[in-house]
């Protein structure tokens, strides 16, 4: 995936964090259901066949954590999501400079505050570039 702005970045976290919410929830009512149902016996399967007894909460609890790994695996990509920065289109921030009328202090502004803190972005590129490296696709 090629992303082309920090819109996509915040578009991709605010994404990230209603499928974590959703998870949760879901993680949540499962977990009540193995609570509610440990004790039920079942026939487990396997193979397309019958396999050792065994119950519908247990079955339930190895659901919750395959899940609990996926929410992990989110939880990191959404958190490890790298601010591209202010650097402009081609990294000179010439088309900042046409925005701000040829303010070159406005400019140097913006670079200075480039606004990680202000959108939640722990991480981000302090060096920019127009492509990504060829191995990304």
């Amino acid at each position: 995936m090629v992303l082309n702005s920090n819109a996509d970045l915040i578009f991709l976290r605010t994404g990230l964090t209603y499928l974590i919410r959703s998870l949760c929830v879901l993680i949540s009512r499962l977990s009540a259901f193995a609570a509610e149902h440990r004790a039920l016996p079942t026939l487990g399967f396997t193979h397309f066949q019958p396999a050792q007894l065994t119950t519908v909460g247990k079955r339930a609890t190895l659901w919750i954590q395959e899940l609990l790994w996926d929410l992990r695996n989110m939880r990191r990509v959404r958190d490890d999501l790298g601010f591209r920065g202010v650097k402009g289109t081609t990294g000179t921030q010439a088309s900042f400079l046409t925005l701000f009328d040829g303010d070159h202090q406005k400019v140097s502004t913006l670079r200075r505050n480039d606004r990680l803190t202000d959108l939640d972005f722990v991480l981000g590129r302090k060096i920019g570039q127009a492509c990504y490296p060829p191995f990304w696709f």
